[in-house]
């Protein structure tokens, strides 16, 4: 019986931001770099979305966290964070399209 688990491909996005998949779904990482016990260097991810088998989901998760998470006190600090995300995700798109 072959197992659905699939190895996890990752692909830069920019700045510490990593698209990864299984063969089953999407997602959203960051990466952080540090030294193990024996002197290497690694690369942990932590999620920022959710898990999603269509790429427009997976970036309106994206989206969603981050304002969430965002410490937003007003309304104009809401609009800059939400110019940001749209220049983030622009620029991941305009990435991916070069590399066609």
């Amino acid at each position: 019986m072959q197992s659905t688990k699939e190895q996890t491909r990752t692909i830069p996005l920019g700045k510490n931001k990593f698209l990864r998949s299984n063969g089953l779904c999407y997602w959203i990482a960051q990466g952080r770099k540090s030294k193990g016990k024996d002197g290497e260097v690694k690369t942990s991810y932590t999620r920022v979305s959710g898990y999603h088998a269509d790429f427009n989901h997976l970036i309106d998760s994206y989206i969603d966290h981050a304002l969430l998470s965002a410490e937003i006190e007003s309304l104009t600090e809401f609009g800059e964070e939400i110019r940001k995300l749209k220049r983030e995700v622009k620029g991941w798109i305009k990435k991916m399209e070069e590399s066609r």
